[in-house]
């Protein structure tokens, strides 16, 4: 008796394990299934840009030189210091140019007197010549000695006018309002015309920004110019800095070269940014973007969702069927750490955003949405 119950019991228990096996078996096959987070391709505003690689460049700089020679007497600035037009910057030792001034002013008094001299002389002849009481050719000769005179205080007068020219390059002036680098030399040391630069003045504000254009983007952006060539059409042009921050205000495109680069088929193209607070620099290398006026919208990808391998650009993609699949794409611009898809995938596609590196293509996965598609950025 006890032994037929017992075997009873032990035919319900396999029965039910039987029946239970398969749900069982699906639930752990489930929960083995490796686990990715999936983001839903969507269209975002997109302005269509271009990058291009620029350098700064003041709008006036110059460099300092001796344009005469002498031992420098004084430096009347500060390196660094904005300095005002026609500010003293570099002193030379004058005295000897003064002392050429000098010694030349007294050859010109000394010839005024003796032009005059023969200026008399020359009427006085003129007067016995009319009465018959010397030769034509003494007044000719007292007429020669005017012209040789007037000669000779002519260019002691432009001996003069260079000698003041000489005293005047003692002092070394701002020509325009700027500001001013190191200085290369000291108080004490000879300078001379062949002593190369003294200082560079750059002025700061606008700044210039040029950067080399293909000729096929220049034509491109010639023909949607509508009013101007200087147009661009209608393109905003932006630079960003070294630390990746967009620069705060937007330049305008004011001169195209004439000439383009053989070895690059490139133009260079310049605009003008304002620059109150000094940001730019002269030769600073900057990103010059150029973005159209108007916005589209265009299907992008977060950028950790790209791979990449000898062929190109893929994601990796969960079909209908939560089977991974690689989707090749063509890309785009980058826009704030998403990527816009050219060709390749379709709007409401899912790409893997997270655990890409633990499935293969052909895997069955778990899927799970990411929360918002700012995950993805």
């Amino acid at each position: 008796m006890y032994t037929r119950h017992f075997a009873l019991a032990f035919l319900v228990v396999s029965y039910s394990l039987l029946i239970s096996f398969p749900t069982l078996l699906y639930a752990a096959e489930e929960e083995a299934l490796p686990t990715v987070t999936v983001q839903s391709i969507e269209k975002i505003s997109v302005t269509p840009s271009v990058t291009f690689n620029g350098r700064a460049e003041a709008v006036s700089s110059v460099a300092l030189k001796a344009r005469v020679s002498g031992f420098l007497e004084s430096i009347s600035f500060n390196e660094g210091d904005v300095v005002t037009k026609d500010q003293v910057l570099f002193g030379i030792e004058k005295a000897q140019y003064k002392a050429q001034v000098d010694a030349i002013k007294g050859n010109v008094f000394r010839l005024r007197g003796t032009l005059k001299l023969a200026e008399i002389e020359r009427d006085r002849r003129q007067l016995l010549v009319r009465r018959k009481q010397i030769s034509q050719e003494e007044l000719d000769r007292a007429m020669a000695g005017v012209t040789e005179a007037q000669g000779q205080l002519l260019s002691e007068q432009a001996n003069l006018e260079q000698a003041e020219l000489n005293l005047s390059y003692t002092e070394i002036k701002a020509p325009f309002t700027g500001t001013i680098g190191v200085s290369y030399f000291d108080v004490g040391d000879v300078v001379s015309p062949l002593s190369g630069d003294l200082a560079v003045i750059v002025s700061k504000d606008p700044m210039y920004v040029n950067f080399p254009v293909s000729q096929r983007q220049l034509l491109s952006f010639r023909e949607q110019s509508a009013n101007s060539e200087l147009d661009f059409g209608g393109a905003v042009v932006k630079i960003r800095l070294a630390n990746g921050d967009d620069y705060a205000h937007v330049g305008k495109v004011n001169f195209i070269d004439v000439l383009s680069n053989p070895s690059t088929d490139t133009t260079i193209v310049r605009a003008e940014f304002p620059n109150p607070d000094g940001l730019l620099v002269h030769q600073q290398l900057l990103d010059v973007v150029l973005e159209e006026s108007d916005a589209d919208m265009k299907l992008a990808v977060p950028q950790r969702a790209l791979l990449l391998d000898q062929i190109g650009a893929y994601v990796l993609t969960v079909d209908g069927n939560d089977t991974i699949q690689v989707t090749r794409i063509e890309l785009g611009d980058s826009v704030e750490g998403m990527v816009v898809v050219v060709s390749g995938l379709e709007e409401g596609a899912k790409v893997v955003v997270q655990g890409g590196q633990r499935v293969r293509p052909g895997m069955k996965v778990k899927a799970t949405e990411a929360s918002s598609a700012g995950g993805g950025m």
